[in-house]
């Protein structure tokens, strides 16, 4: 309800901090293994959000909505994509030709889009589409920028308000910690120079799984509740 913050006990982060380091364990282990499972709860945790703003009540969809993005953006960029894949370790996204674009992909996630609209039928996934398809012409990052901050940030940003019924700014001071972090995390990285960037930039992509790996996990029960 208003006015209740929600809390940080230190068993809370401590817990946090497991579960990222869980997630960092699974790449040492196996990186084929820990790549799909950052792309498995990544495509949950998108369509989850989407379909809670939406108001779809399919499980089933919300994960192929997700999966669909995902999909979507890494093989519309596919040569960027394997790059950051061999930094990895694991194994490439393999080419194919279509039979009317030079991606087989992009055939078969464009003859699938139009069958998610017909199934699901909802107009706002159209311009989820339409913004997805201008992201072709970016870099991977940017892409990924561009959907992340202008959909999905937004659509969980408003239900945490909703949540909660505080203002954007009291929530904007909730999160300062935690976005203060993530901003610095960032910028270290960035500032390292174009080399150290396309070098690392799997590094960059591990890290960035074992903080988002707990977000989802507790995002999931935040859905839960609502």
């Amino acid at each position: 309800g208003k006015g209740v913050k929600p809390t940080f006990s230190l068993g809370f982060i401590l817990t946090y901090l497991l579960k990222g380091s869980l997630m960092f364990f699974i790449w040492w282990l196996s990186p084929d293994v820990g790549l799909w499972l950052f792309i498995l709860y990544s495509a949950w945790h998108f369509g989850q959000a989407d379909f809670e703003e939406w108001g779809i009540s399919s499980k089933g969809g919300a994960f192929l909505w997700g999966f669909w993005i995902l999909a979507f953006i890494l093989t519309s960029h596919i040569n960027e994509t394997n790059a950051v894949i061999s930094q990895l370790g694991a194994n490439h996204i393999p080419m194919k030709s279509g039979l009317f674009f030079e991606s087989l992909w992009i055939e078969l996630l464009g003859v699938s889009a139009i069958a998610l609209l017909f199934v699901l039928g909802n107009p706002r996934m159209l311009l989820s589409l339409i913004m997805l398809t201008i992201s072709v012409e970016l870099s991977l990052l940017l892409a990924f920028g561009l959907f992340f901050v202008f959909q999905h940030s937004v659509h969980g940003w408003v239900h945490i308000q909703s949540k909660f019924q505080e203002s954007h700014f009291k929530l904007a001071q909730w999160a300062a910690p935690f976005s203060l972090g993530a901003i610095a995390i960032f910028f270290a990285f960035f500032f390292q120079g174009e080399q150290f960037w396309s070098e690392q930039i799997g590094v960059f992509f591990i890290f960035l799984s074992c903080l988002s790996f707990p977000h989802v996990w507790e995002m999931h029960r935040f859905y839960r509740r609502l």
